[in-house]
């Protein structure tokens, strides 16, 4: 078991984005970058829907698909844009608290009532409490957490039958899903600049 260093978000920062680690919220992240003062700090919420009401996430099991590649992207933005404070809060919601926020959250999203809406109307709320917790990850911690992923991600997508997947793709890309988002961060270093 990997122990955790945690720390509470503080409210410094003034600006945050929804993120993921997919591409549409690493060049929303690099569009900030390029219009934020550079001493203000950004803040990556990243949420993450877990099944069991542990603290501070996913404890004893490999963390979501999306944190994940938002660690990877959030490793490739201090690599391109080292000189700002980044900070990727972590936002754990227990089906708990998302069966509990349901109805409220369903009233105000109206009236936009699909499953799709329904999700992505959840992750925003639960971004914009802005409530969640800073973690320090060592070298060894995110070895692992990349390796398990990469492991349980190609048996995963294998045996289930809901995400069916180009068998090449499959061999080519174990995980499913790229881990280390390159074009992502690769596209954001070059959002802003003009040749």
């Amino acid at each position: 078991s990997m122990e955790r260093s945690t720390v509470p978000v503080d409210g410094r920062s003034r600006v945050g984005v929804l993120f993921s680690g997919g591409i549409d919220s690493v060049l929303l992240t690099a569009l900030l970058h390029h219009s934020t003062a550079p001493e203000l700090s950004i803040d990556l919420l990243n949420v993450t829907f877990i099944k069991t009401s542990g603290t501070n996430g996913n404890s004893g099991s490999t963390p979501s698909p999306d944190r994940v590649a938002a660690i990877a992207a959030l490793l490739e933005l201090q690599t391109i844009f080292p000189s700002r404070d980044w900070r990727l809060v972590h936002i754990d919601v227990t089906e708990e608290e998302r069966f509990a926020h349901e109805q409220h959250i369903m009233d105000l999203i109206r009236p936009s009532d699909t499953h799709m809406d329904l999700n992505i109307g959840t992750a925003f709320w639960f971004a914009s409490r802005g409530k969640g917790y800073l973690r320090t990850y060592s070298t060894a911690e995110l070895a692992a957490l990349f390796a398990a992923t990469t492991d349980n991600g190609a048996e995963d997508c294998e045996d289930s039958g809901e995400n069916k997947r180009d068998k090449s793709v499959q061999r080519n890309n174990k995980q499913g899903r790229p881990l280390l988002r390159h074009g992502a961060a690769g596209a954001a270093a070059g959002v802003g600049r003009s040749e």
